[in-house]
């Protein structure tokens, strides 16, 4: 198997991983039904927060500063 593919695979294992933490922390909020309305925005929202975080401090001052 090639590196990008052994990359690739641990990746959607990740991914899965969080998706299944996901569900067993709502399993008891949602019924298995519902719980498609609240993974896929929860992982976007997860999904933004890690991306945004190396800047939150920076989008934070600057946030205060037009206030």
């Amino acid at each position: 198997m090639t590196a990008l593919h052994n990359q690739t695979t641990a990746n959607i294992k990740e991914k899965s991983n969080l998706i299944w933490s996901i569900a067993d922390l709502i399993r008891e909020y949602y019924k298995p039904h519902e719980y498609g309305k609240v993974i896929l925005p929860m992982c976007v929202i997860k999904r933004f927060n890690d991306v945004l975080a190396p800047t939150r401090h920076i989008e934070t001052v600057v946030l205060i500063q037009r206030k």
